[in-house]
């Protein structure tokens, strides 16, 4: 949670309040949110109703959506009666959905939501508040986004830790250990039938720490490999001229070489022919760098 207060820092108190609002949350009670310093630690009383809807918004790649309980009403006569539509609108950057959809996978995959895995591809996030009295799991897939909570609404409880639930002893209460597997239900019985989607992967010019293989540029012409590698989302340089089979003009090879995962935005080199001169023998490529 420190790393929110830093990133807060670095961006403001207004813009996370804003991306918030414009996503769909509100207090429990309907009220806006309230904008204080401690705003991304999660200190405003939500819904998992209101929660769903935020998270629905990542799924759709930035477009948010009002949650809407009513999608069709139907006269006697069966002529369809107009209803509040969802007002569906673009609040952020494409790309940007996309990478938080790209780091809450890893939540699902080798994070604390592994025991909400469901089959196919999905993001999630966890979440305790002080001293557990509430635990929760929001998740989603590319058509579907769901939240549960795991509280005690009648008892004045100090924490949910140990307690009993429908004949089950739990030592141990977390956002994965019981409203996670909830989710996994749910989610699995209302996505029965539905083809699984994959999410689409980060654009590499947004977030430029992700992991990206080099193409294979080899035999290709240099104003080419530059093409390609650009499109890639490196920074292509022709590092040189080499002695090669290779006919002058291709590429011999790159560095790092075809295949390498590297950080997006990374410098490749292209290593260009010259043609093959009598009793020279083509160099041996560099070895690449140990990706990050």
């Amino acid at each position: 949670n420190t790393f929110y207060a830093q990133l807060e820092q670095r961006t403001g108190i207004c813009d996370p309040f804003k991306i918030a609002t414009a996503a769909g949350l509100t207090q429990t009670d309907g009220k806006p949110l309230e904008q204080v310093k401690s705003f991304v630690l999660g200190v405003n009383p939500v819904s998992p109703l209101s929660i769903a809807e935020a998270f629905a918004t990542f799924a759709a790649e930035g477009v948010h959506c009002n949650s809407i309980a009513v999608t069709e009403i139907i006269d006697r006569n069966g002529a369809p009666i107009p209803v509040r539509g969802a007002d569906c609108a673009p609040i952020m950057d494409k790309g940007v959905a996309q990478t938080v959809n790209e780091v809450l996978q890893g939540v699902m995959t080798q994070g604390t939501g592994r025991r909400a895995q469901i089959g196919r591809p999905a993001a999630g996030k966890t979440g305790t508040n002080n001293d557990t009295k509430s635990v929760w799991f929001s998740g989603y897939t590319p058509q579907l986004a769901a939240s549960v909570t795991v509280a005690d609404v009648d008892l004045p409880i100090d924490s949910l830790q140990g307690i009993d639930l429908n004949g089950t002893h739990y030592r141990d209460v977390c956002g994965g250990c019981v409203p996670g597997p909830i989710w996994r239900q749910a989610m699995t019985e209302a996505l029965d039938g539905v083809p699984p989607a994959e999410f689409t992967a980060p654009d590499p010019a947004t977030v430029p720490s992700i992991g990206s293989k080099v193409p294979d540029v080899r035999g290709l012409d240099a104003n080419q490999a530059v093409a390609t590698l650009q499109a890639a989302g490196f920074n292509p340089q022709i590092a040189g001229q080499v002695n090669s089979n290779q006919p002058a003009g291709r590429v011999v090879y790159t560095s790092p070489r075809a295949g390498s995962t590297v950080r997006s935005g990374s410098t490749v080199r292209s290593y260009v022919s010259i043609g093959q001169r009598p009793g020279h023998s083509p160099p041996q490529p560099p070895q690449p760098p140990q990706p990050p």
